[in-house]
């Protein structure tokens, strides 16, 4: 059932977001990005901020992605601001790239392994021209880009720099996670063929059953590595750690 408070803060979000950006009728990128932060909006997160200061935030934030070049993620630190333009007690993480899976778990993820209070978190994915060189322009081509914006306790100066870097960090192992994730699932493909071809047995068919299963999406692969197992003159294994590849 429609929750007609939840629809209402969405209603005066989406008005007041536009209003604090100036514009008159939405391009449909902003229009896509208004009605999805609407839509993550939740009265009971913040409540002493209203919502003309939640879209002077996230205006600041919108404005902060036009400005992004090129194609490698923007990622910031800056204090949240109230619609009077003063400071508000929270700060904000922001990072612009690329949609890509796996994205808003890993920098949540690196936040709370690094400890920081988490107060509420806007994730629009909008549809924004690009050119060849990831420039924004009408007349380019759309790209899904994934904007994460953060409302934290106060992180302090003294922190921002830990939490920056773990969160470029943890994006890096998410695109290497991804850009591996094929390579992965052949390798799997490659030790079924091998099981497939060992002497029948109640064990060989459960193992198959198994790695069938992961591979039918129903696992994340975020790496894998090739154990050998060297044998003693006597037959039995070495005592050795397992050899592996990379």
């Amino acid at each position: 059932m429609n929750d007609p408070n939840h629809a209402r803060l969405k209603s005066e979000l989406e008005t007041e977001l536009l209003r604090a950006l100036g514009v008159g009728p939405a391009s449909s990128a902003l229009a896509d990005f208004a009605a999805q932060v609407g839509e993550d909006v939740a009265a009971d997160e913040l409540p002493d901020l209203s919502p003309a200061d939640l879209a002077a935030n996230l205006a600041d934030f919108w404005r902060f992605a036009e400005k992004r070049r090129g194609l490698s993620p923007a990622i910031r630190v800056v204090r949240a601001v109230t619609a009077g333009g003063g400071d508000a007690d929270y700060d904000r993480l922001e990072v612009v790239q690329p949609d890509a899976p796996f994205l808003v778990d890993s920098v949540m993820g690196e936040i709370a392994d690094l400890g920081f209070p988490v107060r509420a978190m806007f994730h629009p994915v909008v549809e924004i021209g690009r050119d060849a060189k990831g420039v924004r322009t009408e007349a380019g081509a759309p790209v899904a880009e994934s904007m994460i914006q953060v409302i934290l306790d106060r992180v302090g100066q003294d922190r921002e720099g830990q939490l920056l870097a773990g969160v470029r960090e943890a994006l890096e192992d998410a695109r290497a996670a991804v850009a591996d994730f094929p390579a992965m699932l052949d390798l799997m493909e490659r030790t079924m063929a091998e099981l497939e071809q060992a002497p029948d047995s109640v064990r060989r068919e459960e193992e198959l059953g198994f790695l069938r299963w992961l591979h039918k999406d129903h696992f994340v692969f975020l790496g894998a590595r090739i154990y050998e197992y060297p044998r003693a003159k006597g037959g039995g294994y070495a005592a050795e750690e397992p050899l592996f590849q990379p």
